[in-house]
C-alpha cells in the first residue's frame, strides 16, 4: 500500500476513489498481515520488564514519529492516563492504537470494532483470523492475551468472552501467551482435543492432515482433556514445563513426552528448522512457510534424513543448501517449484 495514501487520508485530501481503494484494500488479507508484522514489530521492540514502568505518553509519541504524523492530527490514542488495567490489557491497547494510527482511516475502525464489539454493545459476534500459507499473523484477543498464528492456520473466537470461560477453536498451530485469570479458564478447542489454561504460554499443533495434535508448554501448567461428548470415557492429562502431550486422532491415544523447543518452537521466531526430517516433511514444511507447490518430477527415494536452521531465510537460499545436500536442480516458476533429482550411479 502507498504510504502516500496514508497521508492523504489523514489530511482529508483523498478522493472519492481513493478512499474507496483504501477501505477495499484495508478489508484485504495483505492489509491484515502488514499490520499483523506490524504488531509483532511493535511488541518485540516495547515490551517492558516487571519493574520497568511504562510510559504511554512517550511510545504514542514514538508511533506518530514513526509514521510522519503529528500530535496536532486528529488521531487520539485510546490510552487511559491512570487505568489500572493489567499490564496484558494495555498492551493489546498498544496494538490496537498503533492500528488505528498505522491506518490513517476510518476503515480500520470498524475493524477494531468487531475487535472491541463487547465494549460498545451487547451485540457477539465470532471472529475469524487467518494466516495464510506463506504468512504468518499475531492476534490480540479481547482479554488482553497474545496468539501468534503460524502459515495456514485459523483461529475463531466471540468478540467477547464470557463470565466462565475464555474459548478459542485452532486449526492449524498457534503459540499463545494466555492473561491469566483465575475465574476464566482460557479453552483451546482443537479438533476433538480442548487444552484448558488459567494463565501461561504454550504451542498448539493441530493441522487437519495431521495424525497427531501436539501441545507443548513453556510455562505454567496445562490441562488436556479429550473434547468428545460421545465417549463414556474421556481422558485428562496435565503437563508440566517442558513437556508436550501428543494425541493420536485416529486411535484416540495421548502420550506425554519431553520436547525439544527449537524444534517445535522455532517457526515463531521466523526460522525455519529441520531435526532428521524425511523429505516428504521438507516439502511440505516449505510449501507451508513459502506458500509454495513443488513438483518433484523424478522423486529418487533416499533414507538420509537432514537437519538444518534457517533464520528469516528466502526460499531460494534454503533450495540451495537443500539441492546441494540432498542433491537436485530446481527450478522457480511464481509459486510453482520444479525439483529433478540426480541419477544415482
Amino acid at each position: 500500500m502507498d504510504k502516500n495514501l496514508y497521508k492523504k487520508v489523514l489530511a482529508g485530501q483523498c478522493s472519492p476513489e481513493e478512499l474507496r481503494r483504501f477501505i477495499k484494500w484495508l478489508q484485504s488479507e495483505d492489509a491484515e498481515f502488514e499490520f499483523s508484522q506490524e504488531i509483532e514489530r511493535l511488541w518485540s521492540e516495547y515490551q517492558v520488564s516487571d519493574q520497568e514502568p511504562f510510559n504511554k505518553a512517550k511510545l504514542y509519541d514514538r508511533i506518530l514519529k514513526r509514521i510522519g504524523a503529528s500530535k496536532e492530527s486528529h488521531i487520539v490514542a485510546p490510552f487511559e492516563p491512570n487505568s489500572s488495567r493489567p499490564k496484558s490489557y494495555v498492551y493489546y491497547k498498544i496494538a490496537a492504537s498503533f492500528l488505528i494510527v498505522a491506518s490513517l482511516g476510518l476503515g480500520l475502525l470498524k475493524t477494531l470494532s468487531t475487535i472491541n464489539e463487547g465494549e460498545a454493545n451487547d451485540v457477539q459476534r465470532e471472529i475469524v483470523k487467518t494466516a495464510s500459507r506463506g504468512q504468518k499473523s499475531t492476534v490480540f484477543l479481547p482479554d488482553g492475551s497474545r496468539v501468534r498464528l503460524n502459515s495456514d492456520s485459523e483461529i475463531r473466537f466471540m468478540s467477547e468472552f464470557s463470565d466462565s470461560a475464555r474459548t478459542v477453536y485452532l486449526e492449524g498451530e498457534a503459540y499463545f501467551e494466555v492473561y491469566s485469570d483465575s475465574l476464566r479458564p482460557f479453552v483451546v478447542i482443537s479438533k476433538n482435543l480442548a487444552t484448558i489454561v488459567l494463565g501461561t504460554s504454550f504451542n498448539v499443533q493441530a493441522y487437519p492432515e495431521d495424525r497427531e495434535i501436539k501441545v507443548s508448554l513453556t510455562s505454567g501448567r496445562v490441562k488436556i482433556k479429550q473434547n468428545d461428548s460421545h465417549r463414556s470415557q474421556v481422558f485428562e492429562l496435565f503437563l508440566e514445563p517442558g513437556y508436550q502431550a501428543i494425541y493420536n486422532t485416529q486411535k484416540s491415544t495421548i502420550r506425554k513426552a519431553e520436547f525439544d523447543p527449537r524444534q517445535t518452537l522455532s517457526w515463531k521466531d521466523n526460522i525455519l528448522y529441520f531435526e532428521d526430517a524425511e523429505w516428504g516433511e521438507i516439502v511440505e514444511q516449505l510449501e507451508r512457510w513459502y506458500g509454495v507447490h513443488i513438483i518433484v518430477e523424478n522423486e529418487i527415494y533416499e533414507d538420509k534424513l537432514y537437519s538444518g536452521e534457517f533464520k528469516d531465510a528466502a526460499l531460494k537460499n534454503v533450495l540451495e543448501s537443500l539441492s546441494f545436500t540432498k542433491g537436485f536442480d530446481y527450478q522457480i516458476k511464481e509459486n510453482k517449484i520444479i525439483i529433478k533429482f540426480h541419477a544415482q550411479n
